[in-house]
């Protein structure tokens, strides 16, 4: 799949892709569109070569609960930890990211990442042409994320939790019943087989330390955070996905 638009709509984030062989300025083909409740990222910049992930929430609200689903959407890696600090700007504005979320160790690492500008935060409200020649994805002065630096995980508690979420059955709190899509049993973290993320696939089975880290990160962040939702009058009525019923 190729990404080609994201939009904020209401209190969802709408993320657009068509296939591969398609052309994106032509209608009829089926586009893929989900809409994601937050869309974070995860990064390690202590690893060799350093890695990032982006993850898209997906929250299903019933009546007795809610259950959220994950989508793994891209992940991007590079030799030095400033290639990459300037990867997640290009991703955090291509995906309009509310969160980033890494390792507070090693401290100068951490302490780059917070000075970053572009990232977390603007000096001035640059005007488009201004922001654009500084960064490339530049959207607007307002198009920044948080920053989330935490403790790394033990090797132990890095793979269980990514395996868990793997296994793990999306259920409706309504029924209990699981949620299928497509005649399958959808998982709570997914990793769409069409989606440019080949290195983490590879990664998760041979137990990789380095893009698991980051993917740990952006997950457990989303997993162990709350999700309000945003007080507007004007709110999109949501309808079911085209492709995976809900």
């Amino acid at each position: 799949m190729n990404w080609v638009a994201t939009e904020q709509r209401g209190d969802r984030t709408i993320v657009t892709w068509v296939p591969d062989w398609a052309e994106p300025t032509v209608a009829e083909f089926p586009n893929l569109v989900l809409d994601f409740s937050r869309i974070s990222i995860g990064f390690n910049l202590a690893s060799q070569p350093t890695f990032a992930v982006v993850i898209g929430e997906r929250r299903l609200d019933r009546k007795k609960g809610n259950i959220r689903l994950f989508y793994l959407l891209e992940e991007i890696e590079a030799p030095l930890a400033q290639k990459l600090l300037e990867g997640l700007i290009g991703l955090k504005d291509k995906y309009r990211v509310a969160v980033a979320y890494g390792s507070k160790e090693p401290r100068q690492l951490a302490d780059g990442v917070r000075k970053e500008e572009g990232l977390g935060f603007y000096r001035e409200d640059y005007p488009q042409e201004i922001g654009r020649a500084l960064w490339p994805s530049f959207v607007d002065w307002e198009c920044t994320c948080g920053i989330n630096l935490i403790e790394a995980p033990d090797e132990i508690t890095l793979h269980r939790d990514i395996e868990a979420l793997l296994n793990e059955d999306a259920r409706e709190p309504d029924t209990g019943a699981p949620l299928i899509s497509k005649g399958v049993v959808v998982p709570r973290l997914n990793l769409p087989r069409d989606f440019p993320i080949h290195k983490i696939r590879a990664a998760i089975q041979r137990a990789d330390n380095g893009p698991c880290e980051a993917l740990w990160y952006a997950l457990m962040g989303l997993e162990r955070s709350g999700w309000i939702r945003p007080e507007k009058e004007d709110r999109d009525e949501r309808t079911g996905n085209q492709f995976t019923g809900y």
